[in-house]
Formats: structure tokens, sequence, C-alpha cells
């Protein structure tokens, strides 16, 4: 029963040890200062040794710990990084590729190049808007309008793109609509004067 009680004092003498040399270390005492203070109160230097070497190998560990997840990240970030770089650059490639065609009228192949880029990657705001100009110029203008509120939906700060849309809703007569859109587009730039004239010279037509 002795022993037993011996062994328990012990175990909370230890625990309450480190908890005492983490508590100094946080305040900002150096592990020398602190062994200093224990052995002079009557802690045995050899077993506060041993508790500061236990402390020790643990903060080294959170550190190494820490350091392998801060590089980690760094390396995922880089990556991410670069794959981006890649996709936009991929993207200026077909869009300058494709808008050739189109401009040339070969609209087919334009559309072509464009839905298959669609196909085998994630949605683009860039890619809708050329594929519904490039409606637009065949006159497919409800198709055009489709591509361009597909566009709209992931980007809808884009001024240019309600600009854009309005226009064609002017083309099939949906002038409610053109309205609203001419609007928006205004209220989300307002310093671009060609909306409100555009707007104003369309609008007068349909008086």
């Amino acid at each position: 029963m002795d022993n037993k009680d011996n062994f328990r004092n012990f175990t909370i003498l230890d625990e309450k040890l480190l908890s005492y040399i983490k508590r100094e270390v946080d305040r900002g005492h150096s592990l020398e200062e602190i062994r200093m203070v224990l052995v002079k109160s009557g802690w045995h230097p050899e077993k506060v040794d041993n508790h500061i070497k236990h402390l020790s190998k643990n903060k080294n560990k959170i550190v190494f710990i820490s350091s392998f997840f801060a590089i980690l990240v760094l390396i995922v970030l880089f990556f991410y990084i670069i794959r981006s770089i890649s996709v936009k650059s991929e993207i200026s490639k077909l869009i300058l590729e494709a808008d050739i065609l189109c401009r040339e009228n070969d609209y087919d192949k334009s559309i072509e190049l464009f839905n298959e880029y669609l196909l085998n990657n994630k949605p683009s705001s860039e890619i809708y808007t050329y594929l519904g100009l490039c409606f637009a110029r065949r006159n497919q203008n409800t198709d055009a309008i489709l591509y361009l509120n597909k566009a709209i939906d992931l980007d809808p700060s884009n001024s240019h793109l309600y600009y854009k849309l309005a226009q064609l809703q002017c083309k099939i007569k949906d002038f409610n609509a053109a309205k609203i859109n001419f609007n928006k587009a205004m209220e989300l730039n307002p310093k671009n004067l060609l909306f409100s004239q555009k707007k104003a010279c369309i609008m007068n037509k349909t008086i």
C-alpha cells in the first residue's frame, strides 16, 4: 500500500514538475534559469534534466510537424498557382485561335473549339462570352443570349456582359429586358458613358 502511494505521489510530482517547467518557459524564462531554481529548491538535478529533455523533445516534434505542414501548404499553393497560370494561358490561346476563326466566318470550327474546351475543363465566363459573341455574329441571337447569361452567372459583376446582353435583346426586340440590363451595366460602371449613350440611342428608336 505504501509503495503504491509512493508511486502515485511520484507520478503527481512529475506532472507538477512538467507543468511548472512549461509555465515558466511560457513566461519567458530560459531552461537553464528554471533548472537552477528547481535544483536550489531541492529537486534532484538528474530528475530535472530528464524532464527538461522530455519537454525539449516534445517541442522539437511540434516544431517539426508544424514546419512539415507549412512546407506542404506552400507546395500545394505553388502547384495551384502554376496550374492557374497554365489554365489562363490555355484559355487565352484557345480564345485567340477560336476568335480568329469566328472573324473569318468559320463559325462552326470556332464553336467546336469552345465546346471542346468546355467538355474537358471547368466552365469559364470568358469562354461563354466568346461563344455568345460567335453566335451573335452568326445572327443566332437566342443562342448568343443563352451563353451571355451563362457568362453572367459566373461573373455577375462584369458590366460589359450586361451591356452586350442588352444589345442582343434589342436585336430580338425584347426592349424591356434590354432596358433592365442597360441599367445594370450603368449601375456597375457608372463612369462608362457608352452604356447610357447606347441605351438612349436604342430606346429612342423604339418610342
